[in-house]
């Protein structure tokens, strides 16, 4: 139409692409190591987790694992952190 008039708003949601990766030195401790600390590549600021319970972190944001207070067995190690976008 002759005269109209038109807004148009485009609105975007730009996400950025986060990665993370954590790495031990080795796959398996024993009791009277040092306590290993990972080595974290991409996004900082989270926490360690483990599954099943049973696997003790010195610092859980660090990842530092308590061997001396851990209990022997198999865990999957995970880091999770919660990014606030605004």
């Amino acid at each position: 139409a002759t005269g109209a008039e038109y807004n148009r708003q485009m609105v975007r949601n730009v996400l950025a692409s986060i990665t993370v990766d954590f790495n031990y030195a080795k796959s398996s401790y024993c009791t009277g190591e040092s306590n290993p600390v990972p080595t974290i590549v991409g996004q900082t600021g989270g926490a360690f987790t483990a599954n099943p319970s049973g696997l003790v972190f010195a610092d859980a944001s660090t990842g530092e694992i308590d061997l001396g207070s851990s209990s022997a067995g198999n865990y999957t190690i995970s880091y999770r952190f919660f990014w606030n976008y605004r």
